[in-house]
């Protein structure tokens, strides 16, 4: 993930906050952090399921190793 998807997401779940042009504070809380973390792990897991699809042979095994990692998100 690069700094500027990072930022992206802390920007998501309201970590950072711009105090003047430019200028981005931070702003954490337990919720804004826990809001971070999941949106992390969302992003990680279709990061993996897209590895399966990418490397898989478009096979139902490929298609079902990508759902169960996109599933574990509905926990």
């Amino acid at each position: 993930m690069t700094p500027d998807q990072l930022i992206e997401l802390l920007e998501k779940a309201g970590m950072l906050k711009e105090e003047s042009p430019g200028v981005l504070g931070w702003h954490p809380t337990m919720q804004k952090v826990e809001r971070f973390a999941a949106l992390l792990r969302a992003e990680e897991r279709e990061a993996c399921a897209q590895v399966c699809l990418d490397y898989g042979d478009d096979s139902r095994t490929a298609a079902t190793c990508a759902a169960a990692i996109k599933a574990r998100g509905q926990v």
